[in-house]
């Protein structure tokens, strides 16, 4: 019998486990398993462990990953309070066919993604050192919450809240290969200085 990766920050990126689905981090059902889809998508092998790279990962990326979600949050945060300003009503429930189905005062209806991603903000950057995994699912987060206020100024688009609900999962598997593939670019020039030395 094989083990997966048990650590539970880890769980929706674990390349060595080919299943696209896995179970929740948090609270019940599943989880996209990022890891998976981006070795299918050929980004990155099964064995491109993050754990087994953490410490091969750039400081400056390291740096961006630390800094990011909390621009994020403000970048959400202003977007919000100018919709809020400048409407009365805005759309806060799309139906199926991605057109508008119920509609707030837009206060109420900027509110949770303002709210989503100022939480993901602090929930990315409360830990001592960067969690890339955290920090990718946090960008996911606003990059989708960015999209759902666009959504909102422009309620006749079809095409902002549908590309909303795909942003999260695009943006954290973007973030996560990255990192990975920078770590082992790191991890190949480091080896390569100390053969040569």
């Amino acid at each position: 019998m094989k083990f997966f990766n048990t650590n539970p920050r880890l769980r929706n990126f674990e390349p060595e486990n080919p299943n696209l689905w896995v179970p929740r981090t948090i609270g019940l059902g599943w989880d996209l398993n990022i890891g998976a889809v981006a070795v299918k998508l050929g980004l990155i092998r099964p064995d491109d462990s993050l754990p087994d790279l953490e410490e091969h990962i750039p400081n400056e990326v390291s740096t961006t990953l630390r800094i990011a979600p909390i621009l994020g949050a403000v970048a959400v945060t202003v977007a919000g309070v100018q919709l809020a300003r400048t409407h009365d009503r805005l759309p806060s429930h799309w139906g199926l066919t991605m057109k508008p189905a119920r509609w707030s005062n837009a206060p109420a209806a900027v509110a949770p993604p303002v709210l989503i991603s100022a939480g993901s903000a602090i929930w990315a950057t409360a830990a001592p050192r960067v969690d890339v995994t955290l920090a990718a699912q946090a960008l996911g987060l606003q990059t989708m919450s960015l999209l759902l206020l666009a959504a909102a100024a422009r309620p006749s688009s079809r095409l902002l809240p549908a590309t909303g609900l795909i942003a999260l999962p695009a943006v954290a598997t973007g973030i996560l290969t990255a990192t990975v593939r920078s770590a082992l670019n790191n991890l190949d020039t480091k080896l390569k200085s100390d053969n040569a030395s």
